[in-house]
């Protein structure tokens, strides 16, 4: 399924969240599980504040699939953790006419790049 515009992107950003904080929370890595909480609440107040920008801008060529994994246990973890860096690295680029926007996923990027790079 395509990520066609703002709305879309970070309605899936959230979905990514909600299921790596299941992840997180199922195999007792609490810390990550309230970094994934804080995504969410970071990418709520994101999507609220910049609700104007949903039918702006129309995006091409952004698709679910290469973000879709098979999560289950311990094993999960570090390719979920890359998943969601790479998501928010090209989600970013997508957006990069939205400055605001990118510049909170680039944040999100960031932040899950330091946990892949203590796991």
């Amino acid at each position: 399924m395509s990520l066609l515009n703002f709305g879309s992107i970070l309605g899936f950003a959230m979905e990514l969240e909600e299921e790596s904080q299941a992840l997180f929370t199922e195999t007792g890595r609490d810390d990550l599980a309230k970094l994934a909480k804080k995504h969410l609440k970071e990418l709520a107040r994101t999507r609220r504040e910049n609700v104007t920008e949903m039918i702006l801008e129309t995006i091409e060529g952004f698709t679910r699939e290469p973000f879709q994994l098979e999560v289950q246990g311990e094993e999960s973890l570090k390719p979920v953790v890359q998943r969601n860096l790479d998501y928010y690295t090209q989600a970013a680029e997508k957006l990069k006419g939205q400055a605001e926007v990118a510049r909170t996923l680039k944040t999100l990027a960031k932040k899950y790049k330091r946990q892949l790079d203590t796991l």
